[in-house]
């Protein structure tokens, strides 16, 4: 859910500059807006790709890049795909089309189109980080299989996981921000050894500054600044997502990398109800999502017990 609200909350500013939001809406926004040819409250491909790959590991009962690939193709021909994806994935359906292989048809891409998606990777194996990780390449290899774009589809499951592995239990539970981003670092350097120093030069930012991490789809602006605006305020769903979201740039990307983490870590209870009831809820809306989320949860149950 924390996916789709960030997704849907910053869709309409996408590619403007915090000075062109301004301009366009007289403030920062901090609900939903009309706007980049979606009515309040809608969501793009990178909620949409994110259900694939929910509706792939629970029909599959686990991972099965075969038919995630398979579902990714019949998504770029769908009507339902009236939100187009990225080129990236869109060049990978067809090379898929053609006849390539799953580990043949990526490309040498450094955008975030993986890392937007892998939210339900994440969740499923937040038990079990080898898996997590093992899947969460593959995921990206369908698409994207630069070793940064790589990095950032796991830093985004690995964060997931953490946050459901060490969240808080009580409100008045102490987030690390440091030992997170360590482990978070140390997870990522035999992948990416740039984006593992990326995030762990997070450490020494004081405070917001996207100048620092940039806003843009390269994923080696993106995912840190999407982990490291969540680290500046773990507890605050609506103000942090705000940050994110009104710095601009690729902000429905941002915004749902930011919301995915956050998502698992304040849990639904913490995300403000008006974010909730205007999220679109018509074919694969708000309430097949939370569908997903509890079949989701019993399928990782299932596994634990494996």
């Amino acid at each position: 859910m924390g996916v789709a609200i960030g997704d849907a909350l910053g869709a309409p500013v996408e590619n403007l500059t915090r000075d062109k939001i301004l301009l366009k809406y007289g403030k920062f926004i901090t609900k939903y807006e009309d706007g980049n040819k979606g009515k309040r409250g809608t969501f793009t491909d990178d909620t949409q790709m994110t259900i694939i790959l929910a509706e792939s590991l629970l029909l599959n009962k686990g991972f099965n890049p075969d038919d995630l690939a398979k579902r990714f193709v019949e998504f770029n021909k769908s009507l339902w795909n009236c939100r187009r994806p990225g080129n990236t994935n869109t060049y990978a359906c067809i090379n898929l089309e053609k006849g390539k292989r799953w580990d043949e048809s990526g490309f040498n891409s450094e955008g975030n189109g993986s890392a937007m998606r892998v939210a339900p990777i994440g969740l499923l194996y937040h038990h079990d980080l080898n898996l997590l990780k093992k899947y969460a390449t593959q995921q990206s290899i369908i698409t994207h299989n630069n070793p940064q774009a790589i990095s950032g589809s796991v830093a985004i499951a690995f964060s997931i996981a953490y946050m459901l592995n060490n969240g808080p239990t009580i409100l008045t539970y102490e987030f690390n921000k440091e030992n997170f981003l360590d482990e978070l670092s140390d997870f990522v350097e035999d992948i990416s050894m740039p984006m593992s120093k990326k995030i762990n030069h997070l450490k020494n930012l004081d405070e917001l500054n996207y100048k620092k991490t940039g806003i843009s789809g390269w994923v080696m602006e993106s995912v840190p600044a999407s982990i490291f605006t969540f680290v500046q305020g773990p507890d605050y769903f609506n103000r942090s997502l705000g940050n994110i979201v009104n710095a601009g740039g690729d902000s429905d990307t941002n915004g749902s990398m930011f919301g995915a983490i956050s998502g698992a870590f304040n849990g639904i209870k913490r995300i403000p109800k008006d974010f909730i009831d205007g999220l679109e809820n018509n074919y694969k809306g708000k309430d097949y999502i939370s569908q997903l989320s509890k079949h989701l949860y019993a399928l990782n149950q299932k596994l634990q017990k494996i």
